[in-house]
């Protein structure tokens, strides 16, 4: 078969017309002749072909059809081409002849093939043809050292380089999801291919929703999982996100990016409460509570100290104001009516908790007057935020050596209990609701990962977030700070890592080969190259359809996401600047 029409203008789906030859379902061949005609040659030729159309204008003037609706439009494309031309003298006009050829065991297949060949490509305005009699001529212009017959010249296509090259990759690039959020745009393919991910719909494709990203500080990994948390709640899920920053950049990108539909929730200007006797009514709030209050204070929960606290907590529980100030209440109340080793235990837990509360770091815990958050998702609470700055946790050391842990400082013991709320927290919002998306955004999982409660809420969310329609969005400068589990991550990226053995185990963890020098190299020096910001956002991202590519993430065009979703200090974007794409393919 030969291509005897091309389309004026190509859309995106339809511009490496070889590349998507690649991968149908039976082989095609291609050849193409190709003549190329300098831009001073080219130009006389359309000045010749926009003259005649000036005499067919007037030929048809007299006819009482009028001018045939084509003829402005070729003037038009003329015109174009002329332009476009007279721009640079490096520019050329691609003269090419196209076959396509189809094979198969039995004629009727082959035949079965050419036509659904036809009919695809006629469905993105290609036409190609079988021409009767010309079938040896355009069998033999694929042979090595032929000559293009003077038969098939009749089926030139006339178009410029750039146009032609649109068509010009001739390897498949594939990487991302069919459709969902625009990410950003293939680097590894010679047109403007958008590269989209659908996390949210990956559970009803049975597949993980967890995101992870790699890479060194000014990497990028924030901006990624920014713009794709902005993009989930924006198309009607939900997300809750731990943010550990000093600088509180998680909640000031809520605010920007969500007005009016996020909650941020502070640990250390409390002004709002995470009291789980509060905020998880029922059986529930109770465990919580009493885990929260053991490791709080490090007591046994087989103790007479965990007895005189287990039945505090039911009794607070009971009470129609249940709070934790409650159970301090009752705490000193039973250290009042009881005698003995009772009277001891409820005086000596009591102390401790009067201890924890004049901490301001407790404050979200214990202030009954502090109003309560809300962790259902709502149109004032799609996007929850808990900032974590001012709680330190004990060192990793210390959680496997219980004489370090109880001499560690107040501070990061209240820390340490506090992120099991938290985790609690965010395991409730996330399996709460199943009918919509939620994600738990965790950007520096290094700071959950070296605790038991952060490394259990990550382990339960990658084995059991799919069930739950639920995904774990995760940030980290090495895939070991990922945890245990960091196999389950069905997205994977990785952004510049200059350390050649990070970025070797940083290919492992996206599936590349790390022994590979190319590779190394490509992570190490050519990937969001330091200080050259037009090529900021550069990364390698998997995805579960296990393909893999580099590409260039996109910062959507909205002032409200741009404007705060860069962390690079003293830069603050009022707008994003729209992407550059090239039409063609430079060597």
């Amino acid at each position: 078969m030969v291509l005897a029409e091309c389309p004026p203008a190509l859309s995106a789906q339809a511009a490496d017309l070889f590349a998507q030859l690649d991968v149908l379902d039976f082989p095609v061949d291609f050849t193409v002749a190709l003549t190329l005609v300098e831009a001073a040659e080219a130009r006389r030729k359309i000045q010749r072909k926009r003259t005649e159309l000036v005499e067919q204008v007037d030929q048809y003037d007299a006819r009482p059809t009028g001018l045939p609706s084509d003829i402005p439009e070729a003037a038009r494309d003329l015109g174009e081409m002329d332009a476009r031309l007279a721009r640079t003298s490096a520019e050329v006009e691609v003269q090419s002849v196209t076959v396509l050829t189809v094979w198969a065991p039995t004629s009727a297949l082959c035949d079965a093939r050419a036509r659904a060949l036809e009919k695809l490509l006629a469905g993105v305005d290609y036409r190609v043809l079988r021409p009767v009699g010309l079938q040896n001529e355009l069998f033999t212009l694929g042979l090595p050292g032929s000559v293009r017959p003077f038969a098939v010249r009749e089926f030139t296509q006339h178009q410029l380089a750039e146009d032609w090259a649109m068509s010009g990759a001739f390897a498949r690039s594939e990487v991302g999801d069919p459709n969902g959020i625009l990410l950003g745009f293939d680097l590894d393919c010679g047109t403007a291919r958008p590269v989209m991910v659908n996390v949210a719909d990956a559970p009803k494709q049975d597949a993980s929703a967890s995101l992870a990203v790699i890479g060194d500080l000014g990497g990028g990994k924030s901006v990624l999982q920014k713009n794709v948390q902005s993009a989930v709640v924006d198309r009607g899920a939900r997300a809750i996100c731990i943010d550990r920053t000093p600088v509180r950049e998680w909640a000031t990108f809520a605010k920007g990016s969500a007005p009016g539909r996020c909650q941020v929730i502070d640990a250390a200007q409390a002004e709002l409460s995470i009291d789980p006797l509060r905020l998880f009514p029922g059986p529930e709030g109770r465990q919580y509570t009493l885990n929260y209050l053991t490791l709080q204070l490090g007591i046994g929960a087989m103790s007479v100290q965990g007895e005189v606290l287990h039945h505090a907590v039911e009794q607070a529980a009971g009470h129609p104001d249940a709070s934790m100030a409650k159970v301090v209440s009752v705490l000193a109340e039973t250290a009042a009516a009881s005698t003995g080793k009772r009277s001891d235990a409820a005086t000596s837990v009591a102390g401790m908790l009067n201890l924890v509360t004049s901490n301001p770091l407790a404050a979200m815990i214990f202030d009954p007057t502090l109003p309560i958050a809300r962790l259902h998702g709502s149109s004032t609470a799609d996007l929850i935020v808990i900032t974590t700055a001012g709680l330190t946790l004990p060192p990793k050391q210390a959680f496997e050596n219980p004489e370090i842990l109880h001499q560690q400082p107040l501070e990061a013991l209240i820390g340490r209990a506090a992120l099991y709320l938290i985790a609690a927290m965010a395991r409730q919002a996330a399996f709460a609701d199943p009918s919509r998306f939620c994600a738990v955004v965790t950007d520096e999982l290094y700071w959950l990962t070296s605790s038991a409660e952060g490394t259990a809420l990550v382990h339960e969310i990658l084995h059991d977030g799919r069930k739950h329609n639920a995904g774990l969005f995760a940030g980290s400068h090495d895939e070991k700070e990922l945890g245990p589990d960091r196999g389950l991550f069905a997205y994977k990226a990785l952004a510049r890592t200059t350390d050649r053995e990070r970025a070797r185990r940083g290919l492992g963890f996206i599936g590349l080969d790390g022994r590979d020098e190319d590779l190394v190299r490509l992570v190490t020096a050519s990937l969001s190259p330091v200080g050259v910001a037009e090529r900021a956002g550069e990364i390698l991202l998997t995805g579960p359809r296990q393909n893999t590519g580099r590409i260039k993430v996109h910062i959507p065009g909205l002032e409200r996401i741009a404007r705060h979703i860069t962390t690079t200090p003293g830069k603050s974007r009022a707008t994003a600047a729209a992407p550059r794409v090239n039409k063609g393919v430079s060597a």
